[in-house]
């Protein structure tokens, strides 16, 4: 960072008589140890949902450090998409180090991880502020027929002792051809209705979830989940969230249980 940052080591090249050591963990305090390689710093990364987190062993460099950043990519259920996490942890990183300097106060990393969330949250809020589509809930709990376009069925099931969850979800054709299926499961998952959020597309034969998307509210249990939804939908030129009776769900509602039960009912000899 050609000694753009006043760290400890910088400052002691510039002959300025100043603490070097780092005051968490009294090691050298470098740009690369502030942002990775303090203990602290290494447990805040530990917390962040992501792929692709740097290796403190694979980062030589701060300039290493922002090229491995490139390939990290977001997990759920955070409501991040596309942006990156990694800016919002370097500045609360610096403002945590300054904090425990000049005013002898510290945030723990758990603290530290919410507030870097909930800035990028915001960010990304403010960056994708356009009108989502438009969506609509059909007057009759029947199987919608669309006019035009592909639809998605899903459904989710969920096993309350060990909070595994199942996931289907079928496409098929405006005419009712099923053109693909697929399935999947999730360990820990919080309750029943999150499992159904989690791989919602189109069609749900959850009402209370269908009433939250199509009203714009939410819950603080999916709020995440919710964000991720909307955020997705602005992708789409027109969607719309429909309810559809469990009994014209079948198809998709058999492969969440089936994927479920691969969770809670390990094949024999596993």
């Amino acid at each position: 960072m050609n000694g753009a940052l006043p760290v400890g080591s910088v400052l002691l090249t510039r002959g300025l008589l100043a603490e070097a050591k780092c005051k968490r963990c009294g090691d050298l305090e470098t740009p690369l140890h502030l942002f990775l390689t303090c203990p602290f710093a290494t447990r805040v990364w530990d917390r962040i949902p992501a792929l692709g987190k740097p290796e403190v062993l694979d980062v030589s460099s701060v300039r290493e450090l922002l090229i491995s950043n490139s390939r990290m990519v977001n997990l759920p259920p955070t409501g991040i998409g596309i942006s990156p996490i990694y800016p919002w942890l370097y500045w609360h990183l610096w403002k945590a180090r300054n904090m425990l300097i000049f005013e002898d106060k510290s945030w723990t990393e758990a603290e530290l991880v919410l507030k870097v969330l909930k800035d990028a949250r915001n960010w990304e809020e403010a960056y994708r502020g356009t009108k989502c589509p438009h969506t609509h809930t059909p007057r009759k709990a029947t199987v919608p027929q669309s006019a035009r376009g592909l639809s998605c069925f899903t459904d989710g099931a969920w096993d309350p002792i060990s909070g595994h969850s199942g996931h289907g979800w079928v496409f098929s054709t405006p005419s009712g051809v099923e053109l693909k299926h697929h399935s999947s499961n999730r360990r820990h998952v919080a309750a029943p209705i999150v499992a159904e959020a989690l791989e919602l597309n189109v069609f749900s034969d959850s009402k209370s979830l269908i009433h939250l998307l199509n009203s714009s509210s939410s819950t603080v249990l999916l709020q995440s989940i919710m964000f991720d939804i909307r955020v997705l939908c602005c992708r789409f030129e027109s969607i719309s969230f429909s309810f559809v009776p469990r009994l014209g769900n079948v198809v998709a509602g058999s492969l969440a249980k089936a994927s479920l039960s691969l969770l809670v009912t390990p094949p024999v000899g596993v």
